[in-house]
């Protein structure tokens, strides 16, 4: 696993976000003025119900939505007013995904999807590979490397996606929910790998409500509202 020789950096800036969404009985306010700020090497994870605002931070965050307001600086740029290629460009190699559906491609094979994303950040072939299966080890599922996405259980399905996510060695590791269909001991797996990601200086955020998993956050917010709330650490 590759070490961040910017630990400790600035990942993340965000001052007075705001997120509206149109509905049918009126506009929603999703973000209401949330200030938040991420380093090189923290994990962070975020805690509220359904509703509360957690799924747009993580995608602000992860540069696949945009604040209607407020400032937002990744990666020490301010890209509040960036258009869609900009994000997507800087986006691609820095930032990795983990979501409760893994969005995987079932009739292609555990390592083909793993690569996937490599493809697109242009990685050479071969560190394409040796990184799908480091990954893969990692996760285990290294005796799984050419069976079809679609044969695997769902448990198999996430950590394929937890591989995919390591496999870029991304400075920010965004999670949705990362435990979902995973059992207590594949869940501690998996927080041993976003632990060891923090150690090795990248930042990760999680949304999550599982037990096993937040003991390994240095800081827990809590989420009401489109807004942080009394609760958190």
């Amino acid at each position: 696993m590759r070490a961040h020789a910017d630990a400790g950096a600035a990942i993340l800036n965000g001052r007075g976000l705001m997120r509206r969404y149109r509905a049918a009985d009126g506009d929603v306010l999703a973000l209401d003025s949330v200030d938040i700020a991420l380093r090189a090497g923290e994990l962070l994870a975020l805690v509220g119900h359904s509703g509360s605002g957690k799924t747009t931070l993580l995608s602000i965050m992860g540069l696949l939505d945009r604040p209607d307001g407020g400032t937002l600086e990744m990666f020490g740029r301010d890209v509040s007013r960036w258009g869609w290629g900009r994000l997507a460009k800087l986006r691609r190699g820095r930032i990795g995904f983990l979501f409760q559906d893994a969005g995987l491609i079932e009739r292609m094979p555990v390592i083909e999807n793993v690569m996937l994303p490599m493809r697109y950040a242009r990685v050479p072939g071969a560190r394409r590979s040796q990184n799908a299966r480091n990954a893969l080890e990692r996760v285990g599922l290294g005796d799984k490397v050419n069976r079809l996405v679609g044969t695997l259980s769902g448990g198999e399905r996430q950590r394929v996606g937890l591989a995919r996510a390591l496999a870029m060695q991304p400075r920010f590791l965004v999670c949705d929910e990362p435990s979902a269909s995973l059992d207590k001991v594949t869940t501690g797996l998996v927080a041993e790998l976003l632990r060891e990601q923090a150690q090795a200086g990248a930042a990760v955020v999680l949304a999550t409500h599982d037990p096993l998993l937040l003991p390994i956050a240095g800081r827990v917010l809590h989420m009401e509202r489109g807004r942080f709330v009394a609760g958190g650490s």
